[in-house]
C-alpha cells in the first residue's frame, strides 16, 4: 500500500497541538505515512484568523486539512472557506452550517497531552517555534528524552507509554478528583481567555469546589483530591486544597491515577471537555463527568463511557452507583479500554482523520 504523503505546517507548539504532532510521528514510524514538515515563523498567511492552537497539513499534495484545538466551538469561517476538511475538537453540530457539517467540517475527538517515547527529530526540531527559554529546554528534553536519563518527576514528560494502563476491574473502591481553579481577577487569565466573563469563570470554579467538598464528606479516605495551590486557590478555597502541592505534579498525578478506578471531570473553558477526561480513557478507568456539551466520534457516551452529573450532589451519586455496582463499573473500564485502542491513541485518531479525508473522493 503506498503512503500517504503528510506535509506539516506547523506554526504553533501549544500543548494543545502535541497530540496532533505525536499522532503524525507515531505514523511515520510505523510506515503508515511519510512525514514532511515547514516550520512557519508566522502563522500561515493563507489561512487568516488562525489561532495558535491550529495544524494546517496537506495530504498527497493536494487536499489540505486544518486541526482545530481550540476549547471553544467556534469555527473560523475564513480558515473553512480555504480548507477541504475541517476537524474540530469542540464540535457542537448545531454551530456548523448543515450543508458542512460532516462532509467538510467533522469531529476531531477528545484532546490530551501527549508525546512521543521515541528521540524524535521532529520534536526537536520544533524548539524553533518555542518563544520561551523555558519552553525550549523543555523540548529538547523531551526530544532527546533526557527527562529520562534525570529520572526526576519535576521534568516529567508524558509520553504514549505512560499516559496509558489496561483495566484493573479488581482495585478498591476509590474515587480521584484533582483539578485547578481560574483567578477571574488575574491579567495573565483576562488577557489569554478574551471572550471569557467573569461569572463563566467563577460558574466553574464553583462546580469543582462544591464537588471537592461533597466527594470528601461522603466518601472520607477512599477519595482523593483537590484543588491546585495557587495564591487564589488558598486564600479563598483553603478547605479545598490538595494535601501536598507536589501531588499536582503531573508525573506524580499519573503515578497516583491506577490507585483509583473512578475518576472525576467537570467542564472547562467555553464548556469544552477537559482533557482528564481523555487521560481517564487512557487509562481504562470509570469515568464520572459533567454533562459533555460536544460531541465525540465514536464515544457511546452516558452509561457506557462514563456516568453523567449536573450538580455536586448527582456526582456523588454516580460515584456511589460505581462502587456498588462492579458489574457496570467494569463494563465502562472496558469500554474505555476500546475506545482508547480504536479512537484515541494519537496515531489512530490522526489515522481516522486520514482516513476520512482519503474516502471523500
Amino acid at each position: 500500500m503506498d503512503k500517504i504523503a503528510c506535509t506539516l505546517f506547523c506554526y504553533s507548539n501549544s500543548a494543545h497541538v502535541q497530540q496532533l504532532y505525536t499522532g503524525f510521528g507515531l505514523l511515520q514510524r510505523q510506515g503508515i505515512i511519510d512525514l514532511s514538515f515547514q516550520l512557519l515563523k508566522e502563522r500561515p498567511p493563507d489561512l487568516p484568523g488562525v489561532g495558535p492552537n491550529g495544524l494546517k497539513v496537506v495530504i498527497n499534495g493536494e487536499k489540505l486539512l486544518f486541526y482545530d484545538t481550540f476549547d471553544g466551538y467556534q469555527i473560523n469561517p475564513n480558515v473553512l472557506g480555504k480548507v477541504d476538511f475541517y476537524f474540530k475538537r469542540s464540535f457542537l453540530p448545531s454551530a456548523i452550517d448543515k450543508n458542512m457539517i460532516y462532509r467538510k467540517v467533522f469531529p476531531l475527538g477528545l484532546n490530551y497531552l501527549v508525546y512521543e517515547g521515541s528521540p524524535s527529530f521532529f520534536s526537536l526540531k520544533r524548539t524553533g517555534l518555542e518563544k520561551r527559554f523555558v519552553g525550549k529546554i523543555k523540548n529538547v528534553f523531551n526530544a532527546l528524552e533526557i527527562d529520562r536519563l534525570v529520572g526526576s518527576k519535576t521534568f516529567f514528560i508524558p509520553r504514549v507509554s505512560n499516559c496509558f494502563a489496561y483495566p484493573l476491574p479488581a482495585q478498591p473502591s476509590r474515587v480521584l478528583f484533582m483539578t485547578h481553579l481560574w483567578d477571574p481577577g488575574h491579567t495573565s487569565v483576562k488577557s489569554e481567555l478574551l471572550g471569557l466573563s467573569r461569572e463563566s469563570l467563577e460558574a466553574v470554579n464553583e462546580m469543582r469546589v462544591k464537588c471537592i467538598r461533597a466527594l470528601k464528606k461522603e466518601f472520607g479516605d477512599k477519595f482523593f483530591g483537590g484543588v491546585v495551590v495557587d495564591e487564589y486557590s488558598t486564600r479563598n478555597f483553603p478547605d479545598c486544597l490538595i494535601q501536598e502541592a507536589r501531588n499536582a505534579q503531573k508525573g506524580n498525578y499519573l503515578a497516583m491515577l491506577p490507585q483509583y478506578p473512578v475518576c472525576v471531570t467537570t467542564t472547562g473553558l467555553f464548556g469544552s471537555i477537559g482533557w482528564k477526561f481523555a487521560e481517564y480513557i487512557c487509562f481504562s478507568w470509570a469515568i464520572v463527568s459533567e454533562k459533555l456539551s460536544y460531541e465525540v466520534p465514536g464515544l457511546c457516551g452516558a452509561g457506557e463511557n462514563y456516568l453523567e452529573f449536573t450538580t455536586p450532589e448527582g456526582c456523588v451519586a454516580a460515584v456511589s452507583q460505581l462502587f456498588e455496582d462492579r458489574e457496570l463499573l467494569v463494563k465502562i473500564m472496558m469500554n474505555n479500554y476500546r475506545y482508547y485502542l480504536s479512537y484515541l491513541r494519537p496515531d489512530l485518531l490522526i489515522l481516522n482523520t486520514l482516513i476520512h479525508a482519503m474516502s471523500a473522493g
